[in-house]
């Protein structure tokens, strides 16, 4: 697992925290790993996938800030990421009561190589919970962080422990 602390400043996540509630791409409700629990339903949204872009904007956004992740990734751990096969980039906005099931990342196509999960929150506090568990790894987020992992582990966000001012939103982008 890699991390790169604060990738995104105060600034660039409250401008984009706006952007992303505002956008007319998000949907409730869709079965989550072929759950029919409705806590499992909550809003999603996809600005890439196999069918194509569906947010240029978002798009746009994300395969630059992969190219800096990549940059810092492999500034700190000697690692290049593959963000030349980027394959998706989706969103999850979740609050006290939402669940979230272990999975990994794939498609109708097979499986993801390299996953990343990033934290575009405004604001968080640890003791609101929420962190990204991966396998047997938790990381305790904070907002601007992104975390890469094996697309083959399986992944999740931990319970949301009290009322929070903001959504927990985070992107996940896939690379194959």
């Amino acid at each position: 697992m890699y991390i790169a602390k604060k990738l995104l400043s105060k600034g660039d996540i409250d401008q984009l925290y706006g952007h992303l509630m505002g956008e007319n791409i998000w949907k409730i409700g869709g079965a989550y790993a072929n759950s029919d629990d409705p806590l499992t339903h909550y809003p999603r949204a996809v600005a890439m996938d196999s069918n194509g872009m569906h947010s240029q904007f978002l798009c746009g956004y994300f395969v630059s800030l992969m190219n800096r992740l990549r940059d810092q990734i492999e500034d700190e751990y000697g690692f290049v990421l593959p963000v030349g096969g980027l394959g998706a980039i989706g969103f999850n906005a979740q609050r006290k009561g939402n669940i979230s099931l272990f999975h990994t990342d794939g498609d109708a196509e097979g499986q993801y190589t390299w996953s990343v999960v990033g934290f575009l929150s405004p604001q968080w506090d640890p003791s609101w919970g929420g962190e990204l568990q991966v396998q047997d790894r938790t990381y305790t987020f904070e907002p601007g962080d992104f975390v890469v992992f094996r697309s083959n582990e399986l992944h999740d966000a931990l319970p949301i422990k009290v009322d929070t001012p903001f959504w927990r939103v985070s992107v996940a982008c896939m690379m194959r």
